[in-house]
């Protein structure tokens, strides 16, 4: 990568709806499973998330969550990581994380579930992502429909 400072511009909606459509996908595909037995053959998804695959805008609290906790991401190369996001009840799936490369994202959705404890952790639809190291800054902005840049709603990628 270049050491000279990037910027890169993304639709932040574009982002989250990329992922609902992935989470939408894995389960319909199978790919997403509770121990042995396929989400999709005993859980069904709500349908304000399929409006979203139609057009329709992801409501809050629903939507894109990046891991935000602490000042330090580490990732490894050539991994992905899936996860399922359940009810409590585990009758329904209420949302999926992607991790690649130390970048946690989450898509929330089902708008009756409370994503409280994601508020500590994550930041919901960041406006910024900037990632930092003795030799380089990039930064990426994202940008969201009807909000203005929001610095508070940073993610700060540093490594020594």
């Amino acid at each position: 990568m270049s050491r000279k400072p990037k910027w890169f511009l993304f639709s932040g909606e574009a982002l989250e709806l990329w992922l609902a459509k992935t989470a939408f996908g894995l389960y319909e595909s199978g790919h997403l499973a509770k121990g042995r037995v396929r989400l999709r053959d005993e859980q069904c998804l709500d349908p304000a998330i399929l409006g979203a695959l139609r057009g329709r805008r992801i409501l809050s609290p629903c939507g894109l969550y990046i891991m935000a906790s602490g000042d330090k991401h580490v990732g490894k190369r050539d991994s992905v990581d899936i996860t399922a996001i359940l009810s409590i009840d585990e009758e329904h799936m209420t949302g999926m994380t992607l991790t690649f490369m130390g970048l946690t994202l989450a898509i929330a959705r089902d708008p009756r579930a409370s994503y409280n404890p994601w508020r500590t952790s994550f930041t919901y639809r960041p406006a910024f992502i900037q990632y930092r190291n003795a030799k380089r800054f990039h930064s990426m902005v994202l940008s969201w429909p009807d909000r203005a840049i929001d610095k508070q709603r940073a993610v700060l990628f540093t490594k020594s």
